[in-house]
């Protein structure tokens, strides 16, 4: 795709205009803006989309669609910037995510890149397919209760020992009133402040939000990184309570049985897409609410991998379904009567010089003022049913301290 930079402008609404003039040429036309200044996103079509990596301070933000693309494989890699996002499963239980397509991969029609320069790409409409699915009608509830979570963790712990099933991540979601997406998003971000960002807003009725903590896989050149994230604690203002939960994280037979199983997966099934691959020590991932543990993996990659069927054989890991998938995914559908959707799904960004992706979690859907909040907890033999309820109410502090009541 052939870039054209026009002469740089003042303000936004410049920029816009400058495009406008030439927004019938076939090629993406670029413009450095020297002072942003408020964006008028009611002059900007849905959906849009903001993104800012883990590891960058790079900020995106997307309006509308200029082409789709059928799968990775057949999206290239340049300088004007991709985005995909892909659901959990293609479980289709309710009308939740009428409005969110089963995958999409797209570049925007207008695309503002904040960095260095802030830079605004328009890209020439050429939209050759529109991504479909069949949604089914039902009613939205708070799921489970305390009652049902304990009984499903009963039902999935006597899997362990009838069947192949090694862990299982259930997750609970939950139901609060909220004004507006953007303010709890806007908060989140500075309180999450090294996760990923990300919203997706199909109307000015719905955002799927989230800052997630977890790299599904970042790719540059030949070097491939991922990591594990499994196991959990709270975290505490107070240093000595704090450092007591590090410590029983760490020593904790059952997230280290967690942990592992993560690990083991990932490693597997990087072995036919990578010629070497290289576990780094566990180490301790602390955000606000809560702390994990962490092992960052690092591969370097053979010579024409298909992104399409990495992503399809690392993605969802253990860390949010579990092992072996196929039992996980089959009993997660049992058990839970919601539809995931984007939760626990994949969503990144693609450019010529990185391919990055995180899972979807520590995330929420905002529509029509109310809001739904997803939270899982990993269940492995030793899981205590009450503990892992904690565990979901402390992953979801973070949405229910700024909700409305």
């Amino acid at each position: 795709m052939s870039i054209e930079y026009l002469q740089p402008v003042s303000s936004f609404q410049e920029a816009i205009q400058s495009i406008e003039r030439l927004k019938d040429s076939t090629v993406t036309l670029g413009v450095e803006i020297k002072h942003l200044n408020l964006i008028p996103k009611e002059e900007l079509p849905y959906p849009y989309f903001y993104w800012k990596s883990r590891s960058s301070k790079t900020i995106y933000q997307a309006w509308g669609i200029a082409e789709t693309f059928k799968n990775l494989d057949s999206c290239p890699q340049t300088k004007v910037p991709r985005f995909a996002s892909f659901r959990f499963s293609d479980s289709t239980q309710g009308s939740t995510w009428a409005n969110f397509p089963m995958q999409l991969i797209w570049t925007p029609r207008w695309c503002l890149e904040q960095g260095e320069k802030d830079i605004l790409y328009f890209s020439p409409c050429s939209i050759s397919e529109r991504a479909t699915a069949e949604y089914l009608p039902s009613e939205l509830n708070d799921a489970p209760t305390q009652d049902q979570w304990i009984q499903n963790i009963i039902e999935a712990q006597s899997c362990f020992a009838s069947t192949n099933l090694q862990k299982i991540v259930l997750a609970r979601q939950s139901k609060r009133h909220s004004l507006d997406a953007e303010s709890l998003f806007s908060e989140l971000r500075v309180l999450q402040k090294n996760c990923y960002h990300f919203l997706l807003s199909p109307n000015q009725n719905e955002s799927f939000f989230g800052v997630s903590p977890e790299r599904l896989l970042k790719i540059e050149g030949t070097k491939l990184q991922t990591e594990a994230v499994a196991g959990t604690r709270a975290t505490s203002v107070d240093n000595i309570e704090n450092a007591h939960l590090s410590d029983a994280l760490f020593h904790s037979k059952k997230d280290q049985n967690e942990h592992g199983i993560v690990i083991q997966y990932i490693t597997e099934r990087l072995v036919p897409f990578c010629s070497e691959i290289n576990i780094k020590p566990m180490q301790l991932l602390s955000l606000h609410h809560v702390q994990h543990l962490q092992t960052p993996i690092l591969a370097d990659l053979k010579e024409d991998v298909s992104l399409t069927e990495l992503l399809a054989e690392l993605h969802p890991t253990p860390a949010v379904c579990g092992l072996p998938k196929d039992k996980a995914m089959e009993k997660i559908s049992h058990l839970e009567d919601f539809d995931r959707g984007f939760y626990a799904g994949t969503i990144g960004i693609i450019t010529d010089q990185t391919i990055d992706f995180t899972v979807s979690i520590r995330s929420a859907l905002w529509k029509n003022g109310e809001l739904l909040v997803w939270a899982g907890a990993g269940i492995v033999p030793q899981s205590d049913p009450i503990q892992e309820w904690v565990e979901l109410n402390n992953k979801s502090k973070q949405f229910f301290e700024r909700s409305e009541p």
